[in-house]
């Protein structure tokens, strides 16, 4: 999917990059020495939250890989199991990072989730943004807002499936783009189900939100 003109893409790679190092910077230096030893996370043993996400980004892929249920396992919980759809398991990270985990194991993958998406929720808040201004150092800013905001630092040591909002700013990009006419119906239909997928598959608590916001707006 095309995130805008050329002179958007032209633009787009220094933004990216930078928010990229800005999260290392503030957010990933304290692990780097040693991700596979130190979380970038806090209150293990207060709430039991960032663990248990870690259980998920390694359960899905093998559940998937070994034809288990995945939505069903015994491995926790015994006796009785759990059921996985029952609490927020991020199974679209647990996917895509399913490489990192089998690499270096659940620990590492929880701290580059929670590098990578203040990163990407700029970016993505920027590709709206300069969309809508056509001007570079306004959406610049506007990323910075978004993805560092107080509300994703907030989440961002705790809660992968509310930390995880990237995909929330290209609903109303392409909204935007289909009001202008210059995405098709079908193209449009398309990218708007893949993103919505996506989002599904990090939190279904966020993919709600969208759902009322998107209908008031």
């Amino acid at each position: 999917m095309r995130l805008g003109s050329r002179g958007l893409r032209s633009s787009a790679s220094p933004p990216l990059l930078f928010y990229l190092g800005l999260s290392v910077v503030l957010f990933g230096r304290h692990v780097l020495t040693d991700p596979a030893g130190h979380c970038l996370c806090s209150g293990l043993s207060a709430t039991g939250d960032p663990p248990a996400f870690m259980w998920a980004l390694s359960w899905w892929p093998h559940a998937i890989g070994h034809g288990l249920n995945p939505f069903y396992s015994r491995a926790i919980w015994a006796p009785g199991g759990v059921n996985v759809a029952t609490f927020a398991s991020i199974p679209g990270a647990a996917l895509v990072l399913f490489p990192v985990t089998q690499a270096f194991g659940p620990l590492v993958s929880y701290n580059v989730l929670a590098v990578v998406s203040p990163a990407l929720s700029a970016f993505t808040a920027f590709v709206l943004c300069r969309h809508l201004t056509r001007k570079t150092a306004p959406a610049f800013i506007g990323g910075l807002i978004f993805g560092f905001s107080s509300y994703e630092l907030e989440h961002l040591t705790q809660h992968p499936n509310l930390f995880t909002v990237f995909f929330i700013p290209l609903f109303p990009y392409l909204a935007v783009k289909r009001l202008e006419e210059t995405i098709s119906r079908r193209r449009f239909v398309a990218a708007i189900a893949a993103v919505f997928i996506g989002q599904f598959l990090l939190s279904t608590e966020l993919t709600f939100d969208v759902v009322i916001f998107g209908a008031v707006a």
